[in-house]
């Protein structure tokens, strides 16, 4: 969902780090965005989205419909299954 600032109160977004599987698309949208409406800022609001991810280590298969920093935790552990908490913020 794209918010204009006239239309949506918006607020300074928290320091965050986008984990990489997700900047991907990020980037690709503001390339989009960019070459679609020139001369316009875009600012991600992270708390306000949301996304799905769905769980393959289980044998049913399971879909979360999740926040931004909610997917961004869950997404660490694909990298190791155990984390300190100081280890996780520096990582999101």
């Amino acid at each position: 969902m794209v918010l204009s600032t006239n239309a949506w109160p918006f607020s300074t977004p928290a320091e965050f780090v986008l984990p990489f599987e997700l900047k991907i698309t990020c980037d690709n949208f503001i390339k989009f965005y960019n070459q679609q409406h020139n001369g316009r800022k875009l600012t991600w609001l992270y708390q306000r989205s949301n996304g799905d991810l769905q769980i393959l280590y289980t044998k049913s298969n399971y879909i979360l419909h999740v926040s931004t920093y909610q997917m961004a935790i869950l997404l660490v552990f694909n990298k190791f299954p155990k984390w300190t908490i100081e280890k996780m913020q520096d990582e999101t």
